[in-house]
């Protein structure tokens, strides 16, 4: 029993964390850089997130389009960062038939390379999530970084994840403002 209580109160610390990182004031953005903040959230996304089993003793994190973190994932507080169990690594798509990864951060894109990129991985588990990308949630992607003021939000399509037996947790579902398709439609 105190295991489980320990296990709570661990994740309610993450929890936590997480969303004082998404509510953080002007004071915090002078400390942190912008890319710096979303790369703790992707790494956090990957805890709360329950992707397909594979037999890989590595998660890897894609990037498509623009790098804006540059050597950020290279920092000593990201090296040896596991997810579950499982190394985490970074690696650079230069075209939508090399993408090969669990968790895809896509980045400065136009909105028919983005449709193309949805398009592909439509049937595919991999997470995807879009950097400020107007309706990328709508047309399929699975979590989009928002901005709203001075603070950093996202939006979370679920169905989408479902679709390919990606479990989002409740925890960062609450977080998010959800979208589906249907809202499209309506």
């Amino acid at each position: 029993m105190k295991k489980n209580k320990t296990y709570t109160f661990f994740n309610k610390s993450i929890l936590t964390g997480l969303l004082s990182l998404f509510i953080f004031s002007n004071n915090f953005a002078q400390k942190y850089t912008e890319y710096e903040v979303k790369a703790v959230f992707l790494v956090n996304f990957g805890k709360f997130v329950e992707l397909p089993e594979n037999n890989s003793k590595n998660i890897i994190f894609g990037i498509y389009g623009t790098d804006p973190f540059g050597e950020i994932f290279q920092n000593t507080s990201f090296k040896n960062t596991l997810i579950k169990g499982k190394t985490f690594n970074v690696k650079k798509f230069n075209s939508l038939d090399e993408i090969k990864c669990d968790i895809l951060f896509v980045s400065g894109i136009n909105k028919y390379e983005m449709i193309q990129l949805l398009s592909r991985l439509k049937n595919k588990p991999v997470l995807t999530v879009g950097d400020n990308l107007d309706e990328f949630c709508e047309k399929g992607g699975m979590i989009n970084f928002t901005e709203k003021g001075n603070r950093y939000r996202f939006e979370i399509n679920n169905n989408a994840a479902l679709n390919v037996n990606i479990k989002i947790s409740s925890k960062l579902l609450n977080l998010a403002k959800i979208i589906t398709v249907n809202e499209v439609k309506f």
